[in-house]
């Protein structure tokens, strides 16, 4: 059974602490994220939260924090702009970075059923990580992601991976194993 501590961000699987997509991508590209106080890190998860609640149709927009809302408008016009979508959809309210492509890459494993998914905490047995994809629309594994800006527009990024992008993700598990062994 996967179980998830949000306020660590740490993944269990039976019990048992297991990487995440964040522990590998640290590995790759050094400090990826931070799971502290600082208010970059706030704010990211609030318009993902915020982003989530839409999407489930509980957002109270009379509650909702006026800086975030440019980026709930983005996301909106992203919805309303690419109805049909499927695939992998990542969120974020920053600048792209070549770790957002290694991410997206790390999800599409993880996901083996061909159901939408909203923020559903996933583990793949096969590699041993689990995460957390922002959304998941099926009908194909393409994967994109979806840069909101504080100026209610967006920028739709597709990614695309050959094999040693995935060899890069093998070989910071591994080094992840080996640090746990020792």
């Amino acid at each position: 059974m996967l179980t998830y501590n949000e306020e660590n961000h740490e993944y269990f699987w039976n019990g048992q602490k297991v990487p995440c997509v964040s522990d590998i991508l640290n590995i790759l590209f050094g400090d990826f994220c931070s799971y502290g106080k600082d208010d970059r890190t706030e704010d990211g998860r609030n318009i993902h939260l915020a982003c989530k609640y839409l999407d489930l149709d509980i957002l109270d927009f009379a509650t909702l924090d006026n800086r975030y809302v440019p980026y709930i408008e983005s996301w909106i016009k992203f919805k309303e702009e690419n109805k049909g979508i499927t695939g992998i959809i990542d969120i974020k309210s920053g600048q792209k970075k070549t770790r957002d492509k290694f991410q997206l890459l790390m999800y599409s494993k993880l996901i083996k059923e061909e159901l939408p998914l909203v923020e559903e905490i996933l583990y793949s047995e096969k590699f041993g990580y689990a995460g957390t994809p922002d959304r998941f629309y099926p009908g194909s594994k393409d994967c994109y992601g979806v840069y909101l800006k504080d100026d209610s527009s967006y920028k739709l990024e597709k990614y695309t991976f050959n094999k040693a992008d995935w060899n890069y993700i093998l070989c910071a598990l591994q080094i992840l194993k080996l640090r746990k062994e020792s």
